[in-house]
Parts: C-alpha cells; sequence; structure tokens
C-alpha cells in the first residue's frame, strides 16, 4: 500500500479539518471530470453502438466490466488461477472426463448461465472482448493425462506445477485445464487445474469444486450462521461514508509515491516458482486468535509478516520494512454465497494491508495486524476502490485499463487470496481428496502472490512468484511455518 494512502487512514485527523481535505477532494474531482467527461460520454456513446452491433451480428457474450481487468497482461505472464488436488486412489481418466462433462456440461437444469464460458474461447470482437462458442468442444482437449516422468517426491511435484503454471493454453479453446498426474506409489494422483481469471475468481472456483465432487460441501465462513457484525456491513453505511470520504481517499491513492518493494519484477517473468507449506491444524490457529482475541486472519497475516520479516534480514541481509500487501475480499452477497451454484465470473474486492514487518516481537506484530485489520474493517474505501477497479475502469478504453491494472505495484509488494474451503473431507468419484493447494496470478506484474486456504480443518499457504526475483521460495514458507510454532511455544505452550 501507499505509504501516503497509509498515513491518510491512520492520521486521525480533526473533524474540521477532515471536512475541509474532503470538501477541497470534490473540487478537484469535479475540475477533472469537467476535462475528461466529455470524452467518456463520447467513448460510453460509442461503446453502447459497438454492443448493439455485437448483439446484432451474435458474435458472442460481451464480457463483464468485473472480468475485462483480468485480460490486462502479458504474454509471458497470463492472469491464471492455478492448483493441484491430490486423490486417493490410481487414476482412471475416461471416468473423469465422463464425471466433469456430466456435472458442468450435462446437468443445464442446476447450472448458472456464466456456466457455458466452460466451452467458449475468448475474442476481441472491434474494441471489445466477447465469450465465442468454441468450434467443437472436446473434453480431452481440457482433461489430458501428464507425460512427463513420474513423481516420487514433493519436490518433484513442485516442479511439476510450476512447469505446468508457466505453460500456456491455446487460444483456440475455453482457458481452463486439466491434468491428471499419475504418482510413484500408486497410493494417491494429482489433478493439476488452470483456470483464467476472466472465468471467475477464488470463490467461483469454490463453487465449482463444489461442482465437481460427490456431496456439495460445507464451506468455512460460508455457514448460514455467519453474519457480519462489523459497522461497514450495513450497505446505506457504506455508501453514505464512500460518498463522503471516499473521493479524498482516491485522491491520496492516485498521487501517492512509489513504494519500496523488495520482490520487484525488474525483467520480464521467465518461469513460475511455488512452494507451500505442510498442513497447519486449524484447531491450533483457532486456539492462538482465541487467546489473542483475535482472528484466524489475523494469525495468519501476522505469521505472514513474520516470514517476511525473517526472509529479507536472514537471507537477503535487508532491514525488514513494513510490507505492502493487497489482499482480496468476496464482495458477494450473503444468499449468494450459499446458493447451490455459485455462478463463475469475478465478484470480489481489494483491500490495501501494511504488514508490520518491522516489529520483531511476535505478539506485539499480531496485536499491530489486528489493529490494522480492524481498522480497514470500519473503512468503505476498500468497497470504493473495488467498484471504481471493477465497474468503472474495466469499462473505459483498454490503454486506461492497464495502466489502472499495473499500477497495482507501484501500491503492493504481494496479492494475497483467503479463500475458505471444504470444512469436511470431499471425494470425488467415491475416491477421498487429501490436499488441495493453489494460488492466484501474479496480477499487474505484482512479484509475488498468496493463498491461504483452508481444507478439512486444515490450512495452507501457497506462495507464487517468478525465478528472476525470488529463487528459494521454500526458505519462506519454512519461515511461514516456524513463526506459527513460535506463537504456539509464546502463546500456548508457556501459558
Amino acid at each position: 500500500m501507499s505509504m501516503l494512502y497509509l498515513k491518510y487512514i491512520d492520521s486521525g485527523l480533526p473533524v474540521l479539518i477532515h471536512a475541509i481535505l474532503c470538501i477541497l477532494a470534490y473540487l478537484v474531482w469535479s475540475v477533472a471530470a469537467l476535462l475528461i467527461g466529455p470524452v467518456i460520454c463520447l467513448f460510453r456513446t460509442f461503446k453502447f453502438f459497438e454492443t448493439s452491433l455485437i448483439k446484432y451480428k451474435r458474435f458472442g457474450t460481451i464480457f463483464s466490466t468485473y472480468d475485462v481487468p483480468f485480460l490486462h497482461e502479458t504474454e509471458n505472464n497470463r492472469n491464471y488461477i492455478v492448483g493441484l488436488i491430490r486423490v486417493q486412489g490410481e487414476p482412471n481418466i475416461t471416468e473423469l472426463r465422463k464425471w466433469v462433462l456430466y456435472r458442468l456440461f450435462e446437468s443445464k437444469s442446476e447450472l448458472d448461465e456464466t456456466y457455458k464460458r466452460l466451452s467458449q474461447r475468448i475474442r476481441r470482437r472491434y474494441l471489445s472482448y466477447v465469450w465465442e462458442d468454441e468450434d467443437c468442444f472436446n473434453i480431452k482437449q481440457h482433461m489430458k493425462m501428464f507425460k512427463g516422468a513420474t513423481p516420487r517426491t514433493e519436490a518433484e511435484e513442485q516442479k511439476i506445477f510450476e512447469n505446468l503454471a508457466t505453460e500456456d493454453i491455446s487460444r483456440n479453446i475455453s482457458p481452463w485445464l486439466f491434468k491428471i498426474i499419475p504418482t510413484a506409489n500408486k497410493k494417491s494422483y494429482l489433478i493439476f487445474v488452470k483456470f483464467h481469471h476472466t472465468i471467475g475468481d477464488g470463490f467461483a472456483m469454490v463453487g465449482l469444486l463444489s461442482r465437481l465432487v460427490d456431496k456439495r460441501p460445507e464451506f468455512l465462513n460460508f455457514s448460514k450462521s455467519t453474519r457480519k457484525t462489523n459497522f461497514m456491513a450495513n450497505p446505506i453505511k457504506r455508501a453514505i461514508t464512500g460518498i463522503i470520504t471516499g473521493p479524498l481517499a482516491m485522491l491520496v491513492l492516485v498521487f501517492s509515491f512509489r513504494i519500496k518493494n523488495p520482490f520487484r519484477a525488474k525483467t520480464p517473468p521467465v518461469k513460475k516458482i511455488v512452494s507451500w507449506t505442510p498442513p497447519i491444524s486449524l484447531d491450533l490457529v483457532r486456539r492462538i486468535k482465541t487467546k489473542t482475541e483475535s482472528t484466524v486472519n489475523d494469525v495468519m497475516m501476522s505469521c505472514l509478516a513474520g516470514a517476511i520479516r525473517r526472509y529479507l534480514s536472514e537471507v537477503r541481509q535487508k532491514k525488514p520494512q513494513d510490507f505492502p500487501i493487497a489482499m482480496t475480499f468476496n464482495a458477494r452477497s450473503s444468499s449468494a454465497k450459499l446458493a447451490d451454484t455459485i455462478p463463475l465470473g469475478n465478484k470480489s474486492g481489494g483491500l490495501f494491508l501494511s504488514l508490520p514487518v518491522s516489529v520483531e516481537n511476535p505478539i506485539e506484530r499480531l496485536d499491530i495486524t489486528r489493529a490494522r485489520l480492524n481498522k480497514l474493517k470500519t473503512l468503505s474505501h476498500p468497497h470504493l476502490f473495488s467498484f471504481l477497479y471493477f465497474s468503472v475502469i474495466g469499462g473505459l478504453p483498454e490503454l486506461i485499463g492497464r495502466i489502472s491494472t499495473y499500477s497495482i505495484n507501484r501500491h503492493a509488494s504481494m496479492i494475497v487470496s483467503n479463500v475458505p474451503g471444504p470444512t469436511e473431507p470431499i471425494f470425488i468419484l467415491g475416491s477421498p481428496i487429501e490436499s488441495i493447494v493453489f494460488t492466484p496470478p501474479l496480477h499487474g506484474d505484482v512479484g509475488m502472490a498468496a493463498s491461504v486456504f483452508s481444507y478439512n480443518k486444515k490450512i495452507r499457504v501457497t506462495l507464487m512468484s517468478d525465478k528472476t526475483i525470488v529463487r528459494d521460495l521454500p526458505r519462506l514458507t519454512n519461515f511461514f511455518t516456524q513463526e506459527v510454532q513460535r506463537l504456539e511455544e509464546i502463546i500456548l505452550l508457556n501459558d
């Protein structure tokens, strides 16, 4: 996050001064609107006629503005969500293909309209992007057996993951892929999954996963008993505070200076590298959060801050400074989260958080992390920024959209996705799924991406970067595991 914006939200300005600054911000944006408003109106008029022509010629389904920003990418760094699922038993590619066909394509009465994009490719028509039906959909193009050497160790599995994550998908088919990877011990097999972010965000992928398993699971934080209690849960209050303070927050963000990013990409990406932690007991994390009156997310982000601190100080011999990240959050309504079928597509927001990497004491670091996250829960800015980025920027000329997308790395050193997973074991064709790891893309050329994913009362953190940025990523995931152990020793074992 930009330091200027961080200072603004932590400033505690007197009400009168804050009010004056908000009025000045309105004046600045009013002048800007007078200058660029006519141009935008002209462009929107053009888009109206363009959309009408695309629909008249039946070129395809026009992209939602929420999906467009994920097309702002380069050939060497495409926006794929990638994951690895371990399933007990030996694979039967024929039966798996039949099952996926039945669950995602043939059960049309149970599926949302958005699932059509799984058999549609991306095409550009005039200045817009559309979903266009594949010439001849064939499940074999999307579900393949891995033809390389059978992995014997987890390190070899990670190497295969990295190679497959770096490979591209043909532009002539829908941008998703399953690769079935047998293992040497034949006790389990792996399913490498790859979905372009335009198909859906992490929460949509969880919904898609629930379509593929034998029985729809319950998800952590998706239960009917979940209720939002913070001030910004009320949409009316959120809208009012956004209208009053939003223009000033946006002005501060626009004029924020470039952050000091220890993981900044200095050359074009070459090859993805991935590392994940061993399973971490969710019960352990919950006991830590109960003792410290925090949340699971507070504990995870605090440990991530500790891991980055140790990596910078011990590996790179640098003085650790607070570390800005962009965190995703689910902007779907409670009813949408609990629906039998979660539509595909992107409906997430993003918030900026400064991890207290400069703080050495783990307890103090957790306290600061909790305080900063609690502060963000009282702000409407994350919702406002997300609305502008997806709803407004996604509808502007592509050049402006790309500038906005690639400005993310000016404000954040890492993108973190925290997605709730199934709370109990899940099965596919009767075989239990042992583990799931995934990672979001390096969107906007951010140097590192991370995911926190819970499954069957275990949590795993997965990190992805490029080998031009970080070569020893396992050191960082090892530090994360050690930070969890440190909190356990300090808070629970020494209690």
